[in-house]
């Protein structure tokens, strides 16, 4: 059985929004429930302190999703902006301790939509939590 690890990083915990909706979706299937956060988090769990961080990746061999939304369309974050955000995540912190493969699935238009699209995400999220099962 997989470990699963779902962390849902929307401030604002006051009322349900799109991305509790998101993350309950892909966490109805496995078995389970920002930067500096990893980076602190991480930085226990993945390298070892005897070699130092550039010597043995602790979390090899694990896979990891990221799933961004946005209230811009997805595609002009990565034609305009590159996804730099997203790049800087995989690259500098994920792949660094370990993670490969690294998936990911960006929602834009999130904020401009009043709920009809969301269902489709929903259910892709319910599909990608049981494939990771």
């Amino acid at each position: 059985m997989r470990r699963i690890l779902i962390i849902q990083g929307r401030p604002d915990a006051s009322e349900p929004h799109f991305c509790h909706a998101l993350a309950d979706a892909y966490a109805q299937a496995p078995p389970g429930p920002v930067k500096v956060f990893f980076e602190q988090a991480l930085r226990r769990l993945a390298y070892s302190s005897e070699l130092g961080p550039f010597k043995e990746a602790l979390l090899k061999g694990r896979s990891l999703r990221i799933v961004i939304t946005m209230g811009m369309p997805a595609w002009f974050s990565r034609l305009v902006y590159g996804a730099h955000g997203l790049k800087a995540m995989k690259v500098g912190i994920f792949a660094f301790v370990g993670f490969k493969p690294i998936r990911t699935s960006l929602i834009g238009n999130v904020a401009g939509t009043d709920g009809r699209g969301w269902e489709r995400w929903i259910a892709s999220m319910k599909a990608l939590g049981a494939a990771a099962a």
